[in-house]
């Protein structure tokens, strides 16, 4: 009788591709609904880490949207010999095209934590946002509805960031992850460059 060789069993990459469509998909919810079970989303990511990796994508978008001010000083000296009212044009597109670079920004940051949880700075150094319950991806409304009361918490004197400190459940789950209904984990690091890889394919899909 022939003896077929054991196939080798090889742990995945938890940073591979895979790992996005695994945590992407409603497999999650489904087995909560299945089993009656939450499970268990992750460690709770540290409040440092989560900081850092706010300043990384402070730094990203800033330098992503920092060449559009030196074009605006550029064309300001070119403008100067340009018949009356067409440097006005220049320099308002100039200030319309670095808007909407803006707000794209905004939008890539939105949209990829609302389908694998992860911005690059976070992707980067090993947190994700999911769900608090089920450890699902949370979607695109509730993504704006956590960074419009991380915004709010600003206001007055950066008062609502004191909630990271007085959460109840030890899970270091600040005012917007309370109305949010979402906890911040750890899970692997990527290298910068295949964070911002993975989360501009994570748009796409």
């Amino acid at each position: 009788m022939a003896v077929h060789p054991a196939a080798s069993a090889s742990r995945p990459d938890p940073s591979d591709d895979a790992s996005l469509r695994l945590d992407r998909s409603p497999g999650v919810a489904a087995e909560h609904r299945r089993t009656g079970r939450s499970p268990e989303p992750g460690r709770p990511a540290a409040l440092g880490t989560r900081l850092l990796a706010r300043l990384v994508d402070g730094l990203a978008g800033g330098g992503v949207s920092l060449g559009w001010p030196v074009l605006a000083l550029v064309l300001g000296q070119v403008s100067t010999g340009l018949p009356a009212g067409m440097a006005e044009v220049v320099l308002a597109v100039v200030a319309v095209g670095h808007l909407v670079l803006v707000l794209a920004v905004v939008a890539v940051l939105l949209v990829a934590t609302a389908r694998i949880g992860q911005t690059p700075g976070q992707r980067m150094l090993g947190v994700r946002v999911v769900d608090a319950g089920t450890a699902a991806p949370i979607g695109l409304a509730r993504a704006v509805l956590r960074t419009l009361t991380l915004a709010a918490m600003a206001l007055p004197c950066y008062l609502g960031f004191l909630t990271f400190l007085t959460d109840p459940s030890g899970r270091n789950r600040a005012l917007h992850d309370r109305v949010a209904a979402t906890v911040v984990v750890e899970v692997p690091r990527v290298p910068f460059a295949r964070a911002v890889r993975d989360v501009l394919r994570s748009l796409r899909s």
